[in-house]
């Protein structure tokens, strides 16, 4: 992992752990990262990866009133929020795993 990624997540990482859910045997920063890079686009009003980041950390631990939840099988937890389209996912542990905004919007959270 590029050493910018650690910079950008580190004065995270070291003050409010646990970050993110970790995956593949990837560190949880490297996995956040991922996550970041892949639905940023969609999520405009996070300036950078901490920012999406504590966004998650917030959502999923205090999700705001009306939003929807699920249980997977395995004791994940999901989230979606009608009002803004989005969605986040808790693992068992409650580390979020991601969040992003789906296109289709509540046609992806019936299909889930």
């Amino acid at each position: 992992m590029p050493d910018a990624v650690h910079e950008e997540t580190a004065g995270y990482a070291a003050t409010r752990l646990p970050l993110w859910q970790q995956a593949q045997g990837l560190p949880a920063t490297a996995v956040a990262m991922q996550h970041w890079r892949k639905h940023r686009h969609r999520l405009p009003e996070f300036a950078n990866a901490v920012q999406y980041v504590e966004a998650a950390n917030t959502f999923l631990r205090r999700p705001p009133a009306g939003t929807l939840t699920k249980t997977r099988a395995n004791g994940d937890r999901l989230y979606y929020d009608p009002a803004r389209n989005l969605l986040g996912v808790a693992s068992w542990q409650g580390l979020p795993r991601t969040l992003f905004r789906p296109y289709s919007g509540m046609g992806y959270w019936s299909g889930l």
